[in-house]
């Protein structure tokens, strides 16, 4: 094979492929695959991002019954004296959101905690800067009449919004913190 028909093939390479590259410029075959291709990525983040704020308003709207509940309980007297353990209230919020959570409610905790007036019941830093809460457990003694405040957090984990994960400082834990308060004076119920 000589120089002018090795030119010649490689002439009519360049030609084909500059054909190829035309037709499938005009080629309506794949438009469909390629525009699919390209929304379902944004279609499928806003589905999960919709999915995943219903799921933590729900999870949100459950911890606040629970906390109103478990509140109730203590205004009314129910729970009381030596029943009012840190053992005891974990088992009475976990047990209302054990459909929700993990079992055992890892990533529950409370603080209750009795005040002389509605004054000196906190109002901020109840949560650190990480988003846990700045005390747990049982302060204080609760009896007739007392100003209580019980503080409700559980670490909720974030599963599929992916725009939250990117600009929060949970990110690192893969959880959001959900936080109910809840402040009241108890009934007078006799000792």
């Amino acid at each position: 094979m000589d120089f002018r028909q090795r030119r010649g093939e490689g002439r009519l390479r360049l030609q084909a492929a500059v054909r190829q590259l035309r037709l499938f410029g005009r080629a309506r075959d794949g438009v469909t695959a390629i525009e699919f291709t390209l929304l379902i990525i944004p279609f499928l983040l806003i589905v999960f991002s919709i999915i995943e704020t219903g799921m933590n308003f729900t999870a949100r709207q459950v911890l606040w019954n629970a906390t109103q509940n478990v509140a109730r309980q203590i205004q009314t007297g129910q729970v009381r004296g030596s029943d009012l353990t840190q053992t005891r209230i974990q088992t009475m919020l976990c047990d209302q959101i054990q459909f929700m959570v993990k079992t055992g409610c890892e990533g529950l905790s409370f603080n209750l905690g009795t005040y002389s007036g509605f004054a000196s019941v906190p109002n901020r830093d109840i949560l650190t800067d990480k988003g846990y809460l700045s005390r747990t457990g049982i302060t204080g003694t609760n009896g007739t009449s007392t100003i209580n405040q019980l503080n409700v957090l559980y670490r909720w984990p974030v599963l599929t919004n992916i725009l939250y994960m990117t600009d929060s400082a949970d990110a690192e834990s893969g959880t959001m913190p959900l936080f109910s308060t809840l402040t009241w004076q108890n009934e007078p119920f006799p000792n």
